[in-house]
């Protein structure tokens, strides 16, 4: 039944983004492609600019918001599904994996406007903030060309790939519970 009911999680979280991204500027066939990379933290796409390829800010926050799900423990998910919301925030890898993506934000945006590339709102929030949970999810989506960020970032995004979200999740690396388990 567990089993069961975290597939249906993932199938229910995979159709709402399909739904999102169709109704976004993106065909259907696009839709469902990006859906499934998306939610199991794969991402390939259809476009060889990624996700940038579209330019849109609804279609880059939609899907950082299904990466960062894609990164949470899918048991956990599953708690939250069934009415135990209250369960999310008190998972201490729950936490440090919002803890990691505000703090790297934070480093993200100081590179970004110490290089001069911080030319509209959008490139000192939505674009670090994609950067940074897609590399840390292990995704692989791109919206530009990061490294014009600096060699600081550079850095960061190469130590975001050893970590990984949550074990339990779909996401690649160490995982942030096995980090504090060392720490």
């Amino acid at each position: 039944q567990t089993a069961k009911g975290l597939w249906l999680v993932y199938v229910i979280l995979t159709a709402i983004l399909c739904l999102l991204l169709w109704l976004g500027p993106m065909d259907f066939f696009d839709s469902v492609c990006h859906a499934f990379s998306t939610m199991s933290t794969g991402g390939f796409s259809t476009q060889n600019e990624s996700i940038g390829a579209w330019d849109s800010v609804y279609v880059k926050s939609v899907v950082t918001l299904f990466m960062f799900i894609g990164g949470v423990n899918f048991a956990l998910l599953f708690k939250v599904a069934t009415g135990h919301v209250g369960e999310l925030w008190k998972s201490e890898v729950f936490r440090t994996y919002v803890y990691i993506v505000l703090v790297m934000l934070g480093l993200f945006v100081i590179a970004i406007i110490a290089n001069n590339q911080a030319h509209d709102w959008v490139a000192v929030t939505i674009d670090p903030l994609f950067q940074i949970v897609s590399t840390l999810t292990s995704t692989g989506l791109t919206v530009g060309n990061y490294e014009n960020w600096g060699s600081f970032v550079v850095a960061l995004t190469f130590i975001l790939m050893f970590f990984g979200a949550s074990a339990g999740s779909t996401s690649g690396g160490a995982k942030i519970d096995r980090m504090l388990f060392l720490i």
